[in-house]
């Protein structure tokens, strides 16, 4: 027998109804999602250590020049001081400063004779 009235099967409210398959599957939508956001994790990451590097260069150069600018500073005192060392050599100064030392100048010069390659030598 058939019955004479159609039924009908409503689901319930507040559930979904999924397919076995359906149910913690990754599909092509949340795989792509997910490759989008590790894709933008890891060019942050690169873009961070990358600014990093430049910074850190950047910070580099400028130490950089200024001890260039102190090479140039110390090439000139030594230019300096050279010149003064060259002046204090010169026989004009050593001249003048004679006079200040009270040292006179000598009416002879004697010179010792060379021995047979000895230093010293002994007298008896």
């Amino acid at each position: 027998m058939k019955p004479t009235r159609q039924q009908f099967v409503t689901p319930r409210a507040g559930r979904s109804y999924r397919t076995a398959s359906q149910r913690g599957a990754i599909d092509r939508g949340t795989a792509t999602a997910m490759f989008g956001i590790v894709a933008v994790v890891l060019i942050g990451m690169f873009s961070f250590f990358y600014l990093q590097q430049v910074v850190h260069t950047a910070s580099q150069g400028a130490d950089v020049s200024q001890l260039e600018a102190q090479i140039s500073s110390l090439k000139e005192q030594q230019k300096t001081i050279e010149l003064d060392g060259a002046r204090l050599r010169s026989l004009q100064t050593i001249q003048e400063q004679t006079g200040s030392m009270n040292l006179v100048p000598t009416d002879s010069v004697s010179y010792l004779a060379p021995t047979d390659g000895r230093v010293a030598v002994l007298t008896k």
